[in-house]
C-alpha cells in the first residue's frame, strides 16, 4: 500500500502593516509599561482606577488617580477569592469593583478595576490581567 503524501497548505495572507506602532506610548521598563497599560485600561472604560496587587494585598502597580490605592490593594485579594462584596466606598459614593486573579510566573496577582459600568469594568479587569501577565511575566 503506497504511503499517502501529506497535504501542504499555503499560509493565509497576512494584513499589511504600515510599520506604525498601534500603542501611542510604550516603554522598555516593565514598571513604566504596566503603569501605561493600566492607565490606558482606566481611560478606555472611564474607570476610577485599575490596580495590580500581590496575594498579600501589597500594591504592585496602578493607573494614576487622585486617591490612595493602598486600601484597594489590601482588599483586592479577599474580593478575588470571593470572601467579601466587591465595592469601594469613596466619600459618600459606593464604587463597584471587579477583581481578576492572574498567575505571573510563580506569583498570584490580582487586578482590580474600580468604578465605571459593569461591562467596561469586567472587560478592562480581564485586559489588565492579560497585560500584567505579558509585561510582568
Amino acid at each position: 500500500m503506497p504511503a499517502e503524501a501529506s497535504i501542504r497548505l499555503r499560509p493565509l495572507p497576512r494584513p499589511r502593516r504600515d510599520g506604525r506602532e498601534r500603542r501611542r506610548q510604550r516603554s522598555e521598563s516593565a514598571a513604566e509599561a504596566i503603569v501605561l497599560a493600566l492607565a490606558a485600561a482606566a481611560r478606555r472604560a472611564s474607570l476610577d482606577a485599575v490596580v495590580v496587587c500581590d496575594d498579600q494585598g501589597m500594591l504592585v502597580a496602578a493607573s494614576p488617580c487622585d486617591f490612595d490605592l493602598d486600601p484597594v490593594a489590601a482588599i483586592a485579594p479577599i474580593v478575588g477569592r470571593g470572601k467579601v462584596a466587591a465595592h469601594v466606598r469613596r466619600g459618600d459614593a459606593v464604587r463597584p469593583m471587579r477583581v481578576e486573579p492572574v498567575e505571573v510566573g510563580p506569583e498570584l496577582l490580582y487586578v482590580a478595576a474600580i468604578g465605571g459600568d459593569g461591562r467596561g469594568r469586567a472587560r478592562e479587569a480581564k485586559w489588565g490581567a492579560a497585560a500584567a501577565r505579558r509585561i510582568l511575566g
